[in-house]
C-alpha cells in the first residue's frame, strides 16, 4: 500500500510537469505521459492490495475541435494500483484540458449550496444560516472604527474560475493539483467553504486584509472567534466557520 502511494505521488508529479510543458513542447509531453504509462505498468498488482477494485486511467480530452496542437490521449488500460476514493472528487464531465476561461461548471457537486441559499450582508453574499452572525461581526466592527467589507459566496463557476486564474488551465491543474502549489493557494473546485457560502474574504476600507499587522486584523484575531468566525493561517483576509 505504501509503494502504491509512492507511485501515486510520482504520477501526480508527472501529470503536473505534463500540463506545464504542453504549452511548450507537445513532443516532451507526449514522451512524459508515456514515462508515465510505463511506470503505472511496473506498478504493484491489485492482488497486493487485498484485492480491491483496480482503478481506470482517465483518457486525456483532446484539443477541442478548431484549437491549435495535436490531438493528445492517454492509454484507457486499467491500471493496476489501487486508489482511494476522493471525498470531493470532481465531476465526471469536465471541460477539455485547455478550457477557456469562463467554462460552464458541469452539474452541481453534492454537499453545496446556490444562490438560493444565501443572503447579502453588508454588502457580502454569505449563507443564510450565518447571515445574523455576520451582521454582528460588521456591527462590532464599524463599532470600533473598522469598516469591513469583501466578498463571500462563490458559485461552482467562480470556483473553476480561481483555479485557472491561481493554477492553471488544464485539467489536472483545475481539479487534482494541491491548493498549495496554487499562487495564491486555492481550494479545489467542490471542498472550498466559499462555495457553502461559510467564508469570507475581508477588505478593511476597501482594501484587501493582507497583513497581520493591519489594525483590521488585529482586530478580527481578538474579536472574530465570539462571533464564529476564524482565519486561515495562511491568509489575513480568510475567515470562516472552521478556519479553513
Amino acid at each position: 500500500a505504501g509503494l502504491a502511494t509512492q507511485l501515486d505521488d510520482r504520477l501526480d508529479a508527472a501529470l503536473a510537469e505534463s500540463a506545464a510543458l504542453r504549452r511548450v513542447d507537445a513532443r516532451v509531453a507526449d514522451d512524459l505521459a508515456a514515462q508515465e504509462v510505463a511506470l503505472r505498468s511496473s506498478g504493484p498488482q491489485s492482488s497486493a492490495t487485498g484485492g480491491a477494485q483496480a482503478a481506470t486511467v482517465v483518457t486525456r480530452p483532446s484539443t477541442p475541435s478548431g484549437g491549435a496542437g495535436p490531438s493528445m490521449s492517454r492509454p484507457t488500460t486499467p491500471t493496476t494500483t489501487t486508489r482511494p476514493p476522493q471525498p470531493t472528487a470532481p465531476p465526471t464531465t469536465r471541460p477539455p484540458m485547455s478550457a477557456p476561461p469562463g467554462t460552464t461548471p458541469p452539474a452541481t457537486l453534492p454537499g453545496l449550496i446556490t444562490w438560493s441559499d444565501v443572503v447579502k450582508v453588508g454588502g457580502i453574499w454569505v449563507n443564510k444560516s450565518i447571515a445574523s452572525n455576520v451582521a454582528a461581526l460588521l456591527d462590532a466592527a464599524r463599532a470600533a472604527g473598522i469598516n469591513l467589507s469583501g466578498g463571500g459566496y462563490r458559485d461552482p463557476a467562480g470556483q473553476i474560475a480561481v483555479r485557472m486564474a491561481n493554477c492553471g488551465t488544464s485539467d489536472y491543474a483545475i481539479y487534482q493539483m494541491p491548493a498549495s502549489q496554487c499562487i495564491p493557494p486555492t481550494a479545489r473546485p467542490g471542498t472550498s467553504m466559499h462555495e457553502r457560502g461559510l467564508a469570507m474574504d475581508l477588505q478593511s476600507s476597501g482594501r484587501l486584509i493582507t497583513s497581520r499587522s493591519d489594525p483590521a486584523f488585529v482586530w478580527l484575531a481578538a474579536n472574530a472567534a465570539r462571533f464564529g468566525f476564524y482565519n486561515l493561517p495562511s491568509e489575513p483576509w480568510h475567515w470562516s466557520t472552521n478556519g479553513s
